[in-house]
């Protein structure tokens, strides 16, 4: 998948109502949202010794401490922590392979 495609798709999980990002932000966390966002980073290339879009980078990096910042918003809607916490440490490890560790 090239950047830009990659921007519009992950643009669309920020938002909302229907984004899963979107919706996590007023503490709905979506499965089948979550399931959807993983496999769209699953489908970025990989990038090694490239330049990569700023617009992708600022999209990918912020989605984990977003993710951890709403465990109170989503704790107040029943869901488990733990649930949110695996799905937080899958993101993050995705995007250690996506723009890889210092």
């Amino acid at each position: 998948m090239d950047a830009g495609e990659a921007i519009n798709l992950l643009e669309g999980e920020w938002e909302q109502p229907e984004g899963f990002l979107g919706r996590l932000r007023e503490g709905k966390f979506d499965p089948a949202g979550f399931e959807r966002f993983e496999q769209l980073l699953k489908s970025i290339n990989h990038y090694q010794g490239e330049v990569i879009n700023r617009r992708l980078v600022s999209l990918l990096w912020y989605a984990p401490t977003f993710m951890s910042w709403q465990r109170a918003r989503v704790a107040e809607q029943g869901v488990s922590i733990d649930e949110l916490d695996i799905a937080t440490t899958k993101i993050h490890n995705l995007l250690e392979k996506i723009l890889g560790v210092p």
